[in-house]
């Protein structure tokens, strides 16, 4: 398909309701983008039709009510119909904010709802149940009607009575859900939106609204994914936590993101197989590997890779076995792998290549939980360096001492070397101010090497709260 044009009309199948609807292209400070028009039909309007459409306003849940605008990347991405050219609908503002395709369903699902539902909701102090335990069926009805406006759910259990109360709820779109058993199905459920901890959990019948589906904890045991349209309308994030996976039923899956807990190694032969269609994907590993970095090869339709915090792979595709990539983004990968993509994808619309890691670099910090200072905005390069020497250095005087029999003098001498560690972020603190994250970082070294020196929980904390000024 040729480049759009300002003026031209399309006509773009939503696939969920089996209907089409009409965007037409604008010009905005920031570019083109698709104005989305009040016309919904189970057939593409001639062009005199579409040149008379009105905008479709976009004002769900807690949304203020706005023209709908799409990025023209995903009217293109669509496979739409081009019905012709004709005069500007309506002028652009002068800040355009972006949506997706997928809160067009969300809209037209809010518009189904009762208008006094919707006509209160926006008054009501956004709340999320928390089910901790079994209900009764009348448990469910009283929430219903004690809750009406509440969409959101996270949830310990997961049983009959509180299926049976989301599927009669269409106001109820998005869950947490802690439990989930051997087998999940919630295919009659009104549900946009899931979070599942997965452990245990065999196979999962899904519903035809789920747009973004999060799994997360060791999901080697989940083998199949029943799911309308095989997955192309989803967008599926894995929270890995041990064990690697092999899920059917998401063939046509596009948009995937994965994130490891644990540092593990994520084989993307395994995920090639999987989900052989993607378009875009994304992975943080924190430290753990890539195996089979060749078989990014096989995503034929790849357009947008995001590899950050990964490591194990020298070596990357090149434009002719990816040529439809228009994004990348390498982010502390390793530096034979970000030569090799800047000879290939110079031209490309975006790449983005920082903290290339040496081999030497690996050797030396890829243990190290603090690795992520290095190259950080608005952190300097000295206080990186000594962040990640303090705990280099704690952790190699507390290994030196796990051979030592366990005595009073040996439990000193490694409280003293905790005490050491915190007291170099304290000087730190008072030149570069730690912030929330760095905290939550350091603490989390602090964790490791008290692991190390086989601290108990309580002397950990004592130490901690005791020598820590930042």
């Amino acid at each position: 398909m040729t480049e759009p044009k300002i003026g031209d009309l399309f006509a773009v199948k939503l696939k969920r309701r089996d209907a089409y609807f009409t965007a037409q292209i604008l010009s905005a400070q920031m570019g083109l983008v698709a104005l989305v028009l009040d016309g919904f039909a189970s057939v593409p309007p001639n062009l005199k039709e579409a040149a008379k459409l009105k905008p479709f306003y976009f004002d769900h849940h807690f949304w203020k009510r706005g023209e709908f605008y799409l990025g023209t990347d995903e009217i293109l991405d669509a496979e739409p119909v081009f019905i012709g050219n004709a005069a500007s609908i309506c002028e652009p503002p002068e800040c355009v904010s972006l949506q997706s395709i997928e809160q067009i369903y969300m809209q037209l699902a809010w518009n189904e709802l009762p208008k006094d539902i919707r006509a209160k909701f926006k008054s009501v102090r956004k709340q999320k149940l928390e089910i901790s335990q079994p209900q009764s069926r009348e448990f469910y009805a009283d929430l219903a009607r004690q809750n009406p406006f509440c969409y959101d759910m996270k949830s310990a259990v997961w049983d009959e009575n509180l299926k049976d109360f989301l599927e009669a709820t269409p106001i109820m779109t998005q869950l947490e859900l802690n439990c989930a058993g051997k087998s999940l199905d919630i295919s009659r459920t009104h549900l946009q939106q899931l979070i599942l901890h997965a452990s245990g959990t065999e196979e999962i019948a899904l519903n035809g609204s789920l747009w973004r589906l999060v799994i997360n904890g060791d999901i080697a045991r989940l083998k199949s994914v029943r799911c309308p349209f095989d997955g192309e309308l989803l967008s599926v994030q894995l929270e890995l936590n041990g064990g690697g996976f092999c899920i059917r039923g998401l063939e046509k899956l596009r948009d995937l993101q994965i994130f490891s807990q644990r540092g593990e190694c994520i084989d993307l032969a395994r995920v090639a197989a999987s989900f052989p269609n993607l378009r875009e994907i994304f992975i943080n590993a924190q430290g753990g590997t890539l195996k089979n970095i060749d078989a990014l090869a096989k995503f034929k339709h790849l357009k947008d890779v995001w590899l950050s915090e990964v490591y194990g792979f020298e070596r990357f595709p090149t434009r002719a076995q990816l040529p439809h990539l228009k994004r990348l983004c390498f982010w502390s990968v390793p530096k034979g792998a970000c030569e090799a993509a800047r000879a290939q994808f110079k031209g490309i619309e975006s790449l983005v290549i920082r903290q290339p890691r040496s081999k030497q670099w690996l050797e030396i910090n890829l243990s190290n939980p603090l690795r992520g200072w290095d190259g950080r905005e608005g952190v300097g390069a000295a206080t990186a360096r000594k962040a990640m020497r303090a705990y280099a250095g704690a952790h190699k005087k507390l290994s030196a001492l796990e051979a030592k029999p366990a005595s009073i003098e040996l439990k000193t001498e490694k409280a003293e070397i905790l005490k050491e560690f915190i007291a170099v972020f304290n000087a730190i603190d008072a030149k570069h101010s730690i912030d929330t994250m760095e905290r939550e970082e350091i603490w989390e070294a602090f964790c490791k090497l008290a692991e190390l020196a086989a601290v108990d929980a309580k002397s950990q904390e004592r130490i901690w709260e005791q020598n820590a000024e930042f």
